[in-house]
């Protein structure tokens, strides 16, 4: 993902500029197409962060309540 990541924000940034550059409807499109793909990626990425630490979380506390017992 990160690689993705860094390969979405180097091309936002060249599209920006072009955008700025040359205004054109179709670069802006293109811009917005990359960013809501890099937004998209950032969510996934995040949904896994989380699952990764609530099944962290969950094996620390059964390991909690074996050893209480």
């Amino acid at each position: 993902m990160l690689i993705a990541a860094i390969v979405l924000a180097l091309i936002g940034f060249i599209l920006l500029v072009i955008t700025l550059v040359a205004p054109s409807a179709v670069w802006t499109w293109l811009l917005i197409a990359v960013v809501l793909a890099g937004l998209v990626l950032f969510a996934l990425d995040e949904a896994r962060r989380l699952a990764r630490r609530r099944n962290r979380d969950r094996i620390r506390n059964r390991g909690d309540a074996v050893d209480r017992s």
